[in-house]
């Protein structure tokens, strides 16, 4: 069952990766270009490809790597994790000023989650959320923005006990980020 589950979910991911790539070719013309790195705890960064027009951009969340050492002292126990990821999504600008910018659009992003002490745990998740956010120009290549990205989550974990499923819809921390931008 378990590999029934992880071949449906690469084939969902997969598919979802040809469909931006192979609509890639036909926005050649592109009018904007942007590189991100966005936070939500500080020890979690994501860095972000935008490319597209006035009008929509597609974006790339090529790597959001969480790296975390944890010694639990008064259980003996010490933790390490890392999670990655990659997410896929659209957005739609609506400038209001030359300085600021409003956006809204959609994402769906895959993740695997690996915690390892005296049990490992590995997870699997998929998440398609709504984005919506706000970005303050310093200057014509330097931007500030926030973001929040509330969504529904699926997750499949799998630990010394056995596999669980959870499922989650809302709001959750790292669906709020600060966003240091830069045209390209």
């Amino acid at each position: 069952m378990k590999t029934k589950k992880n071949k449906s979910f690469s084939v969902l991911f997969l598919s979802v990766i040809l469909l931006v790539f192979s609509h890639s070719k036909s926005f050649s013309q592109e009018k904007t270009k942007n590189l991100e790195v966005a936070t939500s705890t500080f020890n979690n960064f994501q860095v972000r490809y935008k490319f597209g027009n006035e009008k929509y951009r597609f974006r790339i969340s090529s790597l959001f790597l969480d790296v975390n050492s944890n010694d639990k002292i008064e259980l003996n126990e010490p933790t390490k994790s890392e999670s990655v990821g990659l997410g896929f999504g659209i957005e739609f600008p609506e400038q209001i000023n030359e300085r600021i910018s409003l956006f809204y659009g959609t994402e769906i992003k895959g993740t695997y989650f690996n915690r390892k002490n005296n049990s490992k745990n590995k997870r699997y998740g998929v998440t398609f959320s709504g984005v919506f956010g706000a970005n303050y120009n310093i200057n014509s290549f330097l931007y500030f923005g926030a973001e929040l990205t509330p969504g529904l989550s699926y997750y499949q974990s799998e630990d010394t006990n056995g596999t669980d499923s959870i499922f989650r819809l809302g709001f959750r921390n790292a669906g709020a980020s600060i966003v240091l931008g830069f045209s390209l």
